[in-house]
C-alpha cells in the first residue's frame, strides 16, 4: 500500500508564537465530502466549508476555502472543463467559482443576484466546448464560459410547474437530457426554443431487450461522447448515439446487484491505456467500476465503502479518488482495487461546536451537545488540537478513552486548582477529566453522587448540566437544568449542598462568579439571577438571592431572555440580551433592590448598545474591550460600550457565518475562538492579558525578530504590563516610535515618528509602566538586503 503523505489541515496558517494580529484560521472538518473531479493528476473535492485539493503522485493535499479565496459556502457540484483547463464549483446560494490551472479564482454571481427566485441552488454542471448546462432548483441554464453570461433559460420544463427543480442534466447526441422530479425529460438543443415547455418530451419508457420498460424513477443521468447512461430505482441503462435500444449494466453474471443510487460519471482517461474512458457507479455502500470495450461498458470490478457519493480517475490512470461521508476522501488504486489510503488524518470530527477552552498551548472542544441533531454531534467527545504542531486528538468512548457519560457534551471549564478540565454532559451528569494524562478522574453521576438532589437517586438517571465554575474559596458550583435543586456546591472535601433559588425545574444554563464571590446565573426563561452564599454553603440561612428581569428597580433588562454574562476587568458584569447588551455596575450592592443597582445602557450612535440585536457571547480581552458575537457578526466595541472599533460579518471578513453563538479568548496569545452556527475559525486581536511587573523580563517577546528585509507587516510585543509604554531607541539613545500597550501587548508597523521605515541595524526596545519605570528591555534587529 502506498502511503499518502499529508500537511497539517486546520490552518491556512502555521501554529505557534507566530500568529500575527489580524490572522484569520480556520478549524474545519472535511470528513464529509461528496463530489471529485479530476484535472490531471490532481483531484477537486468538495466539502461543506471548501475545496480539498489532491495530487496523490505527488503526495500532496491542500485546501481551498473562503481564506483562499472562495465565493462561498455549501459547494453542490463540481465540472471540468477540459477545453478550457477550468474547474466550476457550484455552490447552494447559486454563485458558480471558476478554477484556473493556478488555482486563480473567478466568480460568477449573476445566478445568486437572481432576485426572481428564491431556492438557486446549483445541482449539476455538464460541459462541453460551446456551452456549459447548469442544473438548478429553478430550471436548467445555457451558459456561455467565455463572455461569462447565462445565453438561455429554461424554466419550465414539460408539463412541470414553472421553476422546474433540475436535479440532473446530461447533452448527448445534440439534446438535452433533464432529471425532473425522478423523470427524464428530452429536448433537442436548437437555442430558445427549448424556453418552451412543448418542446420537451417526457422518456417514460425504455425499448430495452425486445421489450418495453418503464422506469418508476431516474435519480441521474452521465454522458460522454459514446454513451448516455441513467441510473433507475432497480438498474443502470445505457444507450449509443446511432442505437436508441438500451442495454442495461452487468455487475457480474453470478452476482444479484443492489439498486443503483446516487452517483454514475465518466472521467477522461487520457494515458496509453486499452480503455478510452473509466466509469463508475455508486449503489448502496459498493463502489463499481467499468471501461468500455468498442460499444459496450463492461463490468471490471467492485468495493465495497462506508457510504461513498462519488468517485473519479486522474490522467495516470493509476488512482481512483472516492468520496466518503464518514471517514473523509479515499484514494484506491484501480489494479488492486481492494487496497485503499485515506489521505486526511489529521482531521476533526465535526463542524458543529458546543464550546472551546484555551488551555497553555493546547484547544479543547466539545460537540453541540445539547441542541445537536446529528448523532455524531452529540456523541463525539472531547477533541484536543495542540496549537503547536496541529496534531489532533479524539477521546471519545468508541477509542476507549471515556465511558457512556461522554455523550452529549456541551460544555467545557478548565479548572486551575486540579489542572483539570470540567466538562458538562446534557444527559448523565458531570466529568472531570486529565488533560495531561486523558483519562477521566471522576464521573458526577446521578446515581453516584446527590447532585441536584439530596440523596443519589437511580431512578432519576440523568442530569442536565448547563455549567459549572470554581469560586474563590475552593467550592465547584454546579449549574443544572430542570432538576430538583438547580444549583450545587461541591466543596473542596467533597461535601455536596443542593439550593433551590428560584422554581423547581428552573433551567441553569451558564454560570459566572463575580469579583464579590457572587453566583450570576443564567435562568432560561426567568431571567438572570444573582445568588450570594456567603462563603458557607452548608449554612442556607445566610444566603440571598436577586431574580433581576425587566423594569426599572428590578434590573432594567430589555429582556428576559439571556444568552450571554462576562465580568470585565473591572469587575462589572456585561449582560447579552435577545434585544442588545446592558451593564451592572454597582454590583457590591446588587441584592438591594432599586435603580441604583439597575442595569445601565451603554450608549453608542444614540441607541443602547446594539439594541434589538439579539447577543450570544460576550468575551473581554486584555485591553477592557468587548467582543461580542451576534446573530450579526462579531462586533468589537471600546471598555465601556460608547465606540464601536470593528465590525465582521460575512461581506467585509472571512467569517463564514453572521450566527456567532460563541466565543472564546485565548488570553496569553490574543486567539479569539469563534463558533457559528455551521462551523469554527479564529481571529488573532491585538491585545491580550497583561502580566505583573515582576515576570516582564522573562515574558517579553517579540516578533518577528529579526526583521527581514522584505517584511512590511505588523510587528508584535507581547509580554508587557497593563497601560505600558513601549519606548524604542536606536543603539545609542536616539527615541524613534513611543507605543502605548493593548493589555499585555502592543502592535507595531515597524516605523519611525514620521512613518519611515527603520534602517537596518540593531534598535532598542524599552518597556515601562505607567509611572516611567523600566520594567524590561530587549534587542530587535533590521536585517540588510544583500544583492
Amino acid at each position: 500500500m502506498k502511503k499518502i503523505i499529508v500537511g497539517l489541515i486546520l490552518l491556512t496558517y502555521s501554529f505557534g508564537q507566530s500568529s500575527f494580529y489580524g490572522m484569520w484560521k480556520n478549524y474545519f472538518s472535511f470528513k464529509k465530502n461528496y463530489d471529485v473531479e479530476a484535472r490531471g493528476e490532481t483531484f477537486y473535492i468538495t466539502s461543506d466549508l471548501g475545496i480539498i485539493k489532491a495530487t496523490p503522485k505527488k503526495d500532496t493535499v491542500s485546501f481551498i476555502t473562503k481564506l483562499e479565496g472562495l465565493n462561498s459556502l455549501f459547494p453542490t457540484t463540481l465540472a471540468f472543463d477540459i477545453d478550457r483547463n477550468l474547474i466550476a464549483v457550484g455552490y447552494k446560494d447559486g454563485t458558480i467559482d471558476l478554477i484556473n490551472q493556478a488555482d486563480e479564482i473567478t466568480p460568477y454571481f449573476d445566478i445568486k443576484q437572481n432576485k426572481n427566485v428564491l431556492d438557486k441552488g446549483i445541482n449539476a454542471i455538464q460541459t462541453t466546448p460551446n456551452y456549459w448546462f447548469i442544473a438548478t432548483n429553478f430550471g436548467l441554464l445555457v451558459f456561455n464560459p467565455d463572455k461569462k453570461e447565462i445565453k438561455y433559460n429554461y424554466l419550465q420544463i414539460g408539463n412541470n410547474s414553472k421553476y422546474a427543480k433540475v436535479s440532473d442534466v446530461a447533452y448527448f447526441n445534440d439534446s438535452l437530457w433533464c432529471v425532473v422530479g425522478n423523470k427524464l425529460w428530452v429536448g433537442k438543443f436548437n437555442g430558445i426554443n427549448l424556453a418552451l415547455p412543448s418542446q420537451w418530451t417526457l422518456l417514460d419508457s425504455l425499448n430495452y431487450a425486445n421489450d418495453t420498460i418503464f422506469p418508476a424513477s431516474i435519480s441521474v443521468v452521465e454522458a460522454n461522447d459514446s454513451f448516455l447512461v441513467i441510473g433507475t430505482d432497480e438498474w443502470l441503462y445505457y444507450r449509443l448515439k446511432k442505437d436508441p435500444h438500451w442495454r442495461q449494466l452487468k455487475y457480474h453474471v453470478v452476482e444479484v446487484p443492489p439498486a443503483p443510487v446516487g452517483f454514475f460519471s465518466f472521467t477522461p482517461y487520457s494515458n496509453f491505456d486499452l480503455h478510452n474512458y473509466k466509469a463508475f457507479g455508486y449503489q448502496n455502500n459498493s463502489l463499481t467500476l467499468y471501461h468500455q470495450v468498442k460499444d459496450s461498458l463492461k463490468f471490471e470490478r467492485k468495493r465495497y465503502t462506508w457510504g461513498s457519493l462519488d468517485a473519479s480517475i486522474d490522467s495516470t490512470g493509476e488512482y481512483v479518488l472516492i468520496t466518503e461521508t464518514h471517514t473523509g476522501p479515499v484514494v484506491y488504486y484501480p489494479r488492486w482495487f481492494d487496497e485503499d489510503t485515506l489521505i486526511i488524518h489529521n482531521d476533526l470530527l465535526e463542524n458543529q461546536w458546543g464550546d472551546a477552552e484555551f488551555v497553555k498551548d493546547r484547544l479543547f472542544l466539545v460537540g453541540k451537545g445539547r441542541n445537536g441533531i446529528d448523532p455524531a454531534y452529540i456523541s463525539s467527545g472531547i477533541t484536543e488540537v495542540n496549537l503547536k504542531t496541529g496534531e489532533i486528538s479524539h477521546m471519545t468512548k468508541f477509542n476507549g478513552y471515556l465511558n457512556d457519560i461522554a455523550f452529549s457534551l456541551n460544555k467545557i471549564y478548565y479548572d486551575s486548582l486540579t489542572n483539570s478540565l470540567f466538562i458538562a454532559s446534557w444527559q448523565e451528569g458531570l466529568l472531570q477529566y486529565d488533560y495531561i494524562n486523558r483519562k477521566v478522574i471522576k464521573e458526577y453521576t446521578p446515581d453516584k453522587y446527590p447532585i441536584g438532589y439530596q440523596t443519589p437517586q437511580s431512578n432519576l438517571p440523568f442530569h442536565l448540566v448547563g455549567d459549572v465554575k470554581r469560586d474563590r474559596n475552593g467550592v465547584l458550583w454546579v449549574a443544572l437544568f430542570r432538576t430538583n435543586y438547580p444549583l450545587c456546591a461541591i466543596t473542596p472535601d467533597e461535601q455536596f449542598y443542593n439550593f433551590r433559588p428560584t422554581t423547581p425545574n428552573a433551567r441553569y444554563s451558564q454560570l459566572i462568579i463575580d469579583d464579590n464571590n457572587y453566583k450570576w446565573i443564567v435562568a432560561e426563561t426567568e431571567g438572570l439571577l444573582v445568588f450570594d452564599d456567603n462563603g458557607t454553603p452548608d449554612n442556607p440561612l445566610d444566603d440571598r438571592k436577586r431574580l433581576l428581569g425587566t423594569g426599572v428597580g428590578n434590573g432594567d433588562l430589555p429582556n428576559i431572555q439571556v444568552n450571554a454574562i462576562a465580568k470585565d476587568r473591572d469587575g462589572n458584569i456585561w449582560v447579552g440580551t435577545a434585544s442588545g447588551v446592558r451593564v451592572f455596575y454597582n454590583t457590591y450592592n446588587i441584592f438591594t433592590p432599586g435603580p441604583e443597582t439597575d442595569a445601565i445602557c451603554p450608549v453608542l450612535n444614540f441607541r443602547c448598545l446594539l439594541e434589538d440585536t439579539r447577543v450570544n457571547a460576550i468575551v473581554v480581552d486584555g485591553a477592557n474591550r468587548k467582543w461580542i458575537g451576534t446573530d450579526e457578526g462579531i462586533y468589537l466595541v471600546n471598555e465601556d460600550g460608547t465606540e464601536e472599533l470593528l465590525h465582521f460579518t460575512t461581506q467585509n471578513s472571512p467569517l463564514i457565518s453572521d450566527y456567532v453563538y460563541s466565543l472564546e479568548l485565548n488570553k496569553a496569545t490574543g486567539e479569539l475562538f469563534i463558533i457559528t452556527d455551521i462551523g469554527a475559525q479564529s481571529y488573532t486581536i491585538d491585545a491580550i492579558d497583561p502580566v505583573p511587573a515582576e515576570e516582564v523580563k522573562d515574558s517579553l517577546f517579540v516578533f518577528p525578530n529579526p526583521v527581514k528585509p522584505d517584511y512590511d507587516g505588523p510587528i508584535t510585543i507581547r509580554g508587557v504590563v497593563e497601560n505600558a509604554i513601549i519606548n524604542i531607541t536606536t543603539i545609542d539613545g536616539q527615541l524613534i516610535r513611543k507605543l502605548n500597550s493593548l493589555g499585555g501587548q502592543a502592535i507595531w508597523d515597524g516605523r519611525d515618528f514620521y512613518g519611515n521605515k527603520l534602517a537596518p541595524g540593531v534598535y532598542i526596545i524599552f518597556v515601562t509602566n505607567a509611572r516611567g519605570e523600566v520594567k524590561a528591555s530587549t534587542k530587535l534587529a533590521f536585517l540588510k538586503r544583500y544583492e
